[in-house]
């Protein structure tokens, strides 16, 4: 595989070059023998360091709140429910409190209950169109294994 360029994803908030932030990824590796969240905080302490804005630049407050939410993101993503989808089938875990637009109109995004997201047309079909986004990027991470050529061929064969 070659590696052409580096990009941040749609909506990142990172504000450094990502080829900077790619050399510098591969540079912790080298040096440091892994790249993990520890270790990234850690060399990014210098003033100097490419990542040191993003990761430091923040004041005690504006950390705090940030380490809040994130510590609330984790229990509204990380609870799921054991649902039984139709009648003999399996039952599956899903997301208790999926993260969707209130409506097309306010895209302020929310949690909401599960069961209210399945049973309104609107906010179903919002998950399967960001379903759909996410399998297509799926594609993009994964779809260079010859390994897995024939997942995609089955994914196409149902053309969602």
């Amino acid at each position: 595989m070659i590696v052409e360029s580096y990009i941040w994803r749609p909506g990142s908030r990172v504000r450094v070059d990502p080829a900077m932030a790619g050399k510098e990824l591969k540079r912790i590796r080298e040096s440091r023998g892994k790249i993990t969240t520890d270790v990234v905080v850690k060399e990014a302490i210098p003033e100097s360091h490419i990542f040191h804005l993003h990761i430091w630049g923040a004041s005690p407050e504006e950390a705090e709140a940030e380490y809040r939410r994130t510590r609330a993101a984790e229990i509204m993503r990380g609870l799921f429910v054991i649902v039984r989808p139709i009648d003999n089938e399996p039952p599956v875990e899903v997301p208790a409190f999926p993260n969707v637009k209130e409506s097309e109109a306010n895209k302020e995004r929310q949690c909401l209950p599960i069961e209210e997201v399945y049973s309104n047309g609107e906010l179903r079909n919002q998950m399967i169109a960001e379903f759909k986004v996410r399998l297509a990027n799926l594609r993009k991470i994964y779809g260079g294994l010859k390994e897995l050529a024939e997942v995609w061929e089955a994914v196409d064969r149902v053309a969602l």
